[in-house]
């Protein structure tokens, strides 16, 4: 009996010993999924708001950013007439076709030097060459157009004797001309070849301008002794009509 006791404590040992112990196992920790960053680019507008491929290209870029922070402060400075908030409207619209950055690049580069040019030609902040201006008996139209062009008329008068026409001992003799020209920082000039000895230099200075007349009266086609230089003062900025550029004739 003590043989099998023994031998029961053997086995009771072998069964104790091929047991084996179990491993906790180790329950596997989630990775948490990476939240994308925000851009930190901050353009003109609100990124978050972004809803055209064009605005999302401009948050994702530091250097566009930039650049339409360029162009929102260059808008600020003009004068927002109709013409030019047509043509801004359209040129937002073209950015659409840029594929690329650097499509974009240019394209915000080139129309910012625009608007910075359209802001020092037209004196101080929110001017603009638009309007009406007077020099004593003589009168000026602008209108200032997108493209950075002036056109313009140019009314000149020279009243020889009586003032009061009605008397009958008094004669106007006029002067007209007309045209279009480039503007360049504060200055325009314009010459054409039916009048090639005459030459009109616009110097813009905020709310006057300095109109200089190179050749006499009959080299601009103007009546005898009429001369439209002098200091002319901007008396309205309403912007001229179609019709205001018409010939007088």
């Amino acid at each position: 009996m003590r043989i099998f006791w023994w031998l029961g404590l053997l086995c009771l040992g072998c069964s104790e010993a091929a047991t084996p112990t179990a491993t906790p196992t180790a329950t596997p920790t989630a990775t948490p999924t990476a939240t994308p960053a925000p851009s930190q680019n901050s353009p003109s507008f609100d990124c978050k708001k972004a809803s055209t491929p064009t605005e999302n290209r401009i948050c994702a870029s530091a250097e566009l950013s930039a650049l339409d922070v360029q162009m929102a402060a260059a808008w600020k400075q003009v004068a927002h007439a109709e013409p030019l908030v047509k043509a801004q409207k359209a040129w937002l619209a073209g950015n659409a076709a840029c594929a690329d950055d650097p499509c974009l690049s240019e394209r915000y580069s080139e129309r910012i030097g625009f608007l910075k040019g359209l802001a020092a030609a037209s004196g101080p902040v929110g001017a603009s060459v638009s309007g009406h201006w007077v020099s004593g008996d003589n009168s000026l139209v602008l209108l200032q157009n997108p493209d950075n062009t002036v056109k313009f008329k140019i009314s000149a008068v020279r009243i020889v004797g009586d003032r009061d026409l009605s008397t009958g001992n008094g004669s106007v003799h006029i002067g007209t001309a007309m045209g279009q020209m480039p503007l360049k920082e504060n200055a325009a000039v314009f010459s054409e070849a039916e009048y090639p000895a005459c030459t009109f230099r616009f110097t813009f200075k905020g709310e006057s301008l300095e109109l200089a007349q190179e050749g006499g009266d009959l080299d601009c086609g103007f009546g005898a002794g009429v001369y439209a230089g002098g200091t002319y003062t901007h008396s309205d900025k309403i912007i001229p009509q179609a019709s205001e550029f018409e010939a007088d004739y």
